[in-house]
C-alpha cells in the first residue's frame, strides 16, 4: 500500500506523462482488446443454452483423398443413431431451412431449422415455455404438425403472450401447431438467429413437391451432432462411427463413394466445443482472426515502445532522486518494485480504458458482418475471458516494456548521481534503447500504414475490374417458390407474374431470370461432354440457368449469335450461350454456333450452342478466365431463382417502387430484401474491404501513436535540457542552430526506423500477393506516399519541442534545477 500511495502521488506530479502513457495503452491495448472480443464471440464463448459442450461431438463425412466435411442423409443418420449407442447418450439431426410464415394476413420469412425429435434433449436446451419436441412429433406425414419458437421470435411477433402455446401458424402454406417457446439465447450450436424449429419429417409437408428427402441415402442435407457418454472420449466414438460407415459402405457402396475421386468415404467426429461452426467457415474465421490479432498486435508494440520510451525518459530525470534513496540503503530490487507499482498503475487504469473503448466500438466490429442472407447472432458483449484478457495483456506490458526502464534506473552509480547538477545531456548521448525504441515505432508504424495502402488501392482496383457485366441501376430480389405448394406450371406461372409486374413499372428497361448471381461466390459445377472431343473422365464445367431478357438486363456483351428468347421453352430444341474461354478451349479457331455439347459424362441429350458471350467473373474477381455454360431457365425449371431489374434511375431510388409492385403481383409471397447488384457484390468484395478498412483504421492508429511517441519523448528530454539548452545560447549559439541539432536528432532516429520498416514490407507484403488486385506488394507509389506521409507526421511531431528549445533565455535556463 506504501509503494501504491507512492506511485499516485508520483504519477500526480507529471499528469501530462501519466496522461500521455495512460492513452497510448489504452488505444493499444484497445484495438487487442476489441479484436478479442470477435474472438472470443467466434471461437471461445460456448453457445448459448447448450448444456456441457465439451461432452458433445459433431459428426461429419470425410472423403479420403479430397478432404474437407459433408452433411449425412437421413437414412445414413438413422443407421449410425442406432448402431452407436454404446458411445453416446444421444445423437441428434438438424438443418437450416428457411420458411415462409403466415398468421392472419401477415406474411413474412422465418430464420427455420429442421431437427429431429432428441435435437433440443441432446444439446440440454432450456425450455421458456410449453414442451420441446418429443418422440411422438417424429412419426412423419399425416401426423399433427408442430414447431418450437425461439424467445426472440416469441417476444418480437407474439409480445411474449404464454397463449402462443396451442396457436397455428402456417409454414409454407401448411399449418404448423406451436407446442413450445425455447428459453432465452439458445439458437442451437451456431450463431444464426433460429426463428423456428420443426420435426425433420414434416419437412415433406413444407416442401410438398419435392422428393421426402429421409427416403434417399444420397441425399445429404443434414448436420449430425451427439452427446458422448460419460466415460467415452473423442477418439472412441470416432473408431465406432468409422466402424458404422465401413459397415455402410460395404452395403451402399455406390452411395459411399465419391464421384470425382472414386475413393470411400468414412464418418469423423469432431469435438463440440469446436463445432460453434461449420468446420470450413470456423478455418477461414479463425485465419482471419489470426491476422487481425497479428495486426493488432503491431499496434500494441508500438503503443509499449511509446511508453517504454517516456518512462527512459522519465528515468533520467529522477537518476538523483533514485541515487539518494539507494545512498539511505534502499536495495536495487526494493526501487525496482516501486517502479514496477508505478508502472502497472498506468497499464491497469489503461486496460480499464481499453474496455470501456472496446464497449463503444462493439457496435463498430458489428459492420464487419458478412453479407450473407443468414440472420447471424452474435454476442459482443464483454465476458470474463475478455476482461481476463485484457487485464493479463496490461499488467504483461508493464512488466515487460516496463522492466528494463526500472533496471535502466537503477543502473547509475550513486556518487556520479548525487554529484549530477541536472543536466541529462550525457547520459541521454550514449543512452541507446530509446533512440532503439523510438525507431521501432516508426518501423512498425510504417510497415503497418504500406500494407494498409497497398489494400486500399486493391479495393480500388477491385471496385475497376471488368466483370463482364455493368452493376449499376440493377436490381436484385430473390424470388424462391420452393416453399409454395404449386405444381410446376403453377410454380412457372407465379413466376412470370412477377417478370411481368416488373416489365410493366415507369422507368424499368429490362428485366430477367437467373439461378445464380454472378460474383455471389456460388456456383454450380456439372458434368460436360463436348461433340467430338474426347473429353477426360470428370470433366465438368460451370452452368447457370436464366430466362429471356437477363443478358440484355445485365448489359452482357454478345459476341457471337443471340441470347434466349421466349421461345426457347421446355419443349423446343435445347440451346446454350457460352462464354468466350468456352469457345476457345474447345473450339479454337472455329465457329461455335451449332456446335453441340452435354451436361452428362455419357452423352445422350445434346445441346446447342446460339450464342457466345464475352468473358466475365463468375465466382470471385480473383479468378481466372473460365469456361461457362448458360441454358434457359425454361428448359431446366428451378423454383428458386433471382430477378433482375434494369432500372433507368438509381438503383437505391427504385427498391421501394418495386417492393410494393411485387407485393401487389403475389400477395402470398413473402418478399425477401430487395438490394441493389453493388450490395450483392459485397461478399465477393468483402475480404478487399476488409483488409482496406481494417488495416486502414490500425494503420491510422499507429501513425498517431507514433506521432505523439515521438512528440511526448521530444518534449520530455528538451524539457530535461533546457540548462544545456541554456548555455549554449549564452555561448553564441543562434535559435535556429538549436532547432536544427533538436529536428536533426528525432528525424535521425524516425527515418533510420522508417527505412528498417520500409525494407521489412517489401518482404512481408510479398505473402499477400494473392489478395491484391491490380497492385504489386511492392508499389513504389504507395511505398513512397507513406514515406512521405510518415516524414511529414514525424517532422511535425518533432517541430513544437525544438521550437521550445530554440526559445529558451539563457538567464532562465541556468537559473534551471
Amino acid at each position: 500500500m506504501q509503494d501504491f500511495r507512492f506511485a499516485l502521488r508520483m504519477l500526480r506530479q507529471s499528469p501530462g506523462f501519466a496522461a500521455i502513457a495512460i492513452l497510448s495503452l489504452a488505444l493499444g491495448i484497445g484495438a487487442n482488446t476489441a479484436i478479442f472480443t470477435l474472438v472470443n464471440a467466434a471461437l471461445l464463448r460456448p453457445p448459448a443454452g447448450v448444456r456441457e459442450p465439451a461432452t458433445l461431438a459433431q459428426v461429419w463425412t470425410h472423403w479420403a483423398g479430397r478432404g474437407g466435411y459433408g452433411n449425412v442423409s437421413y437414412p445414413n443418420y438413422i443407421d449410425t443413431r442406432d448402431q452407436t449407442a454404446a458411445v453416446f447418450d444421444g445423437l441428434a439431426c438438424y438443418s437450416m431451412k428457411p420458411l415462409d410464415a403466415r398468421i392472419g394476413n401477415e406474411s413474412e420469412r422465418l430464420s427455420g431449422m429442421i431437427v429431429s425429435a432428441n435435437y433440443f434433449s441432446v444439446l440440454g436446451a432450456p425450455i421458456e415455455a410449453g414442451r420441446t419436441l418429443g418422440p411422438e412429433d417424429e412419426r412423419g406425414p399425416g401426423n399433427s404438425a408442430v414447431a418450437v419458437i425461439s424467445h426472440g421470435y416469441w417476444q418480437r411477433r407474439f409480445g411474449g403472450d404464454r397463449a402462443v402455446i396451442g396457436r397455428t401458424v402456417s409454414l409454407n402454406s401448411h399449418p404448423f401447431t406451436i407446442v413450445g417457446v425455447a428459453g432465452s439465447g439458445f439458437h442451437g450450436m451456431y450463431p444464426i438467429a433460429v426463428d423456428v424449429w420443426v420435426p425433420v419429417l414434416m419437412s415433406r409437408e413444407m416442401s410438398p413437391r419435392d422428393t421426402p428427402p429421409w427416403e434417399r441415402r444420397g441425399m445429404s442435407f443434414l448436420q449430425v451432432i451427439g452427446r458422448l457418454k460419460p466415460g467415452v472420449s473423442i477418439e472412441q466414438a470416432e473408431a465406432r462411427l468409422q466402424a458404422v460407415s465401413a459397415n455402410l459402405a460395404s452395403q451402399y457402396p455406390k452411395v459411399w463413394s465419391d464421384p470425382l475421386t472414386r475413393r470411400q468415404g468414412t464418418f469423423i467426429a469432431l469435438p463440440g466445443t469446436k463445432s460453434t461452426m461449420p468446420p470450413a467457415v470456423r478455418q477461414g474465421m479463425t485465419m482471419f482472426l489470426t491476422v487481425l490479432m497479428a495486426v493488432v498486435g503491431l499496434v500494441l508494440l508500438i503503443a509499449c515502445a511509446n511508453v517504454a520510451n517516456l518512462l527512459l525518459a522519465r528515468s533520467a530525470g529522477r537518476s538523483r532522486e533514485i541515487a539518494i534513496r539507494l545512498s539511505l540503503g534502499a536495495s536495487r530490487a526494493r526501487i525496482v518494485r516501486q517502479l514496477l507499482t508505478e508502472y502497472s498503475i498506468l497499464a491497469i487504469a489503461g486496460g480499464a480504458l481499453a474496455l470501456v473503448l472496446a464497449t463503444w466500438t462493439a457496435d463498430l466490429l458489428l459492420l464487419m458482418k458478412p453479407p450473407v442472407d443468414v440472420p447471424l447472432a452474435v454476442d459482443l458483449s464483454l465476458d470474463w475471458r475478455v476482461f481476463a484478457f485484457t487485464m493479463s495483456l496490461a499488467l504483461g506490458t508493464a512488466l515487460i516494456f516496463g522492466l528494463a526502464p526500472a533496471l535502466a534506473s537503477t543502473r547509475p552509480g550513486v556518487a556520479p548521481a548525487l554529484k549530477d547538477s541536472g543536466s541529462v545531456s550525457v547520459r541521454f548521448r550514449r543512452f541507446g534503447l530509446r533512440n532503439v525504441l523510438t525507431a521501432s515505432q516508426a518501423a512498425l508504424s510504417i510497415l503497418l500504414l504500406i500494407t494498409a495502402g497497398l489494400f486500399v488501392r486493391s479495393l480500388g482496383n477491385a471496385q475497376a475490374i471488368d466483370v463482364g457485366f455493368n452493376p449499376r441501376n440493377l436490381v436484385v430480389m430473390p424470388v424462391d417458390i420452393s416453399r409454395r405448394p404449386y405444381t410446376e406450371d403453377q410454380a412457372r406461372a407465379a413466376q412470370q407474374r412477377i417478370v411481368q409486374a416488373a416489365r410493366q413499372m415507369p422507368g424499368v428497361q429490362s428485366v430477367g431470370l437467373v439461378n445464380l448471381l454472378p460474383l455471389s461466390m456460388n456456383e454450380s459445377a456439372e458434368p460436360l461432354t463436348v461433340e467430338g472431343e474426347k473429353s477426360p473422365n470428370g470433366q465438368v464445367v460451370n452452368v447457370n440457368r436464366a430466362g429471356p431478357g437477363y443478358f440484355r438486363a445485365m448489359e452482357m456483351p454478345l459476341l457471337a449469335g443471340r441470347g434466349f428468347e421466349p421461345a426457347d421453352g421446355k419443349n423446343s430444341r435445347p440451346v446454350a450461350v457460352v462464354n468466350q474461354e468456352f469457345a476457345r478451349r474447345h473450339w479454337p479457331g472455329q465457329n461455335p454456333i451449332g456446335k453441340r455439347l452435354a451436361l452428362e459424362e455419357e452423352a445422350k441429350n445434346w445441346i446447342e450452342v446460339v450464342g457466345v458471350l464475352k468473358d466475365g467473373k463468375y465466382v470471385t474477381l480473383g479468378e481466372d478466365p473460365t469456361p461457362f455454360v448458360f441454358i434457359p431457365a425454361e428448359q431446366d425449371f428451378q423454383r428458386s431463382m433471382y430477378l433482375v431489374v434494369r432500372t433507368g434511375t438509381r438503383a437505391a431510388d427504385s427498391l421501394v417502387p418495386l417492393r410494393k409492385t411485387f407485393a401487389a403481383a403475389d400477395p402470398d409471397l413473402p418478399l425477401q430484401d430487395l438490394m441493389t447488384m453493388e450490395e450483392s457484390m459485397g461478399a465477393v468484395l468483402l475480404p478487399a474491404r476488409l483488409a482496406g478498412s481494417v488495416l486502414g483504421a490500425f494503420g491510422v492508429l499507429a501513425l498517431v501513436l507514433a506521432a505523439v511517441g515521438l512528440y511526448g519523448v521530444m518534449a520530455y528530454v528538451v524539457s530535461q535540457r533546457t540548462r544545456e539548452m541554456g548555455i549554449r545560447m549564452a555561448l553564441g549559439a543562434r535559435p535556429s542552430e538549436v532547432m536544427r541539432m533538436v529536428l536533426g536528432r528525432g528525424m535521425a532516429v524516425a527515418l533510420t526506423g522508417m527505412v528498417i520498416g520500409a525494407i521489412a514490407a517489401v518482404g512481408l507484403t510479398r505473402f499477400a500477393a494473392s489478395m491484391l488486385y491490380g497492385v504489386s506488394p511492392t508499389d513504389p507509389a504507395t511505398f513512397l506516399s507513406v514515406f512521405m506521409l510518415l516524414s511529414a507526421v514525424a517532422l511535425a511531431a518533432c517541430m513544437v519541442p525544438a521550437h521550445r528549445a530554440a526559445s529558451v533565455q539563457p538567464i532562465v535556463a541556468l537559473r534551471y534545477e
